[in-house]
């Protein structure tokens, strides 16, 4: 999908639609959420999978006939005035084993193995902690988690925009951007955790601010990939990158889960979210330094399969 959309809309906003792409998934959690306690509590959690599933089989049909392919690499700056073919060129297996070669990548897919371990950790045990130490009611909780989905959806738009906005300027601004961000992510978190528990309004207040801020490195993200890798290998590209994060996402529960039987659920959390964002942050001023030259080695790919296309087309 983040292969298609790069197709669609050139490098320098990218980040938007990407970043919409990241917001309906939190918005699907939104949704998601309150099926599960309007439907799942009256008739249980077979109906949600049969609700979920048939949504998931329309979604399907919708895409298969709405939505046309277009030929790869259709929206960069230097094939854009061209009327390339899907079979100009195609997947060459050496570009795809070339990628591990590339340092940016290389960032990237360490910094998506420990970026999940905060949203992993959230995802698996936020509502426990607000039941069953800040003492929630589980209707309050459902509130503050709506709220604060809410929240995430307007982060990621943003966060979109902000990287775009920054790249325009500087091809290193959806990293630098993304550094922040993770770093700014675990101070929000921390004073989230370690709000009074009697401020009940400034819980929520500094959890959506969190909330804000967290998912906008994200699209940044995606757009980075598509940054660096040429137009055929974006899709395996992005799938050695889910790799790493499904490495994290296997990992963090049960670490969390650990900490907690020793430290108390909020601690656990904090540590596991606070640690592995100040880790991201590292990886993501490593990548600020190197991914210039892989951009750049990608715009000098582009422009020699542009002057080869010319010639191409000119002898026909």
């Amino acid at each position: 999908m983040n292969s298609l959309v790069s197709d669609y809309f050139p490098p320098k906003i990218r980040g938007k639609p990407l970043g919409l792409i990241n917001a309906t998934a939190a918005f699907g959690a939104l949704i998601g959420t309150i099926l599960g306690v309007i439907v799942g509590y009256a008739t249980g959690w077979r109906v949600l999978f049969y609700m979920t599933g048939g949504v998931g089989i329309v979604m399907a049909l919708l895409v298969y006939f709405a939505v046309r392919d277009i030929p790869r690499g259709s929206s960069e700056p230097e094939l854009a005035d061209l009327k390339i073919n899907e079979g100009f060129y195609r997947i060459d297996f050496r570009e795809s084993l070339s990628l591990i070669k590339k340092k940016s990548l290389l960032f990237l897919n360490l910094q998506g193995f420990f970026g999940v371990f905060p949203w992993q950790v959230l995802q698996a045990w936020i509502f426990t902690y607000m039941v069953k130490e800040r003492g929630f009611d589980e209707a309050l909780s459902m509130v503050v988690m709506l709220t604060w989905l809410l929240s995430m959806i307007m982060g990621s738009l943003v966060g979109g925009m902000l990287g775009d906005m920054l790249f325009k300027r500087n091809i290193r601004g959806r990293a630098i951007l993304s550094a922040f961000d993770v770093f700014f992510s675990a101070i929000a978190l921390y004073f989230t955790i370690m709000w009074p528990r009697e401020n009940l309004i400034g819980f929520i207040i500094i959890g959506t601010i969190a909330s804000f801020i967290l998912p906008m490195a994200g699209p940044n993200v995606s757009a980075a990939v598509t940054d660096i890798a040429e137009p055929e290998v974006r899709s395996s590209a992005d799938a050695l990158l889910r790799i790493f994060e499904y490495g994290g996402s296997s990992a963090a529960p049960l670490i969390s889960g650990y900490l907690a039987d020793i430290y108390g659920l909020g601690l656990s959390i904090l540590y596991v979210s606070f640690t592995t964002w100040m880790i991201c942050s590292v990886l993501f001023i490593m990548l600020a330094l190197v991914i210039p030259k892989d951009i750049l080695e990608l715009r000098r790919k582009m422009a020699e399969r542009a002057t080869k296309f010319k010639t191409f087309s000119s002898s026909q």
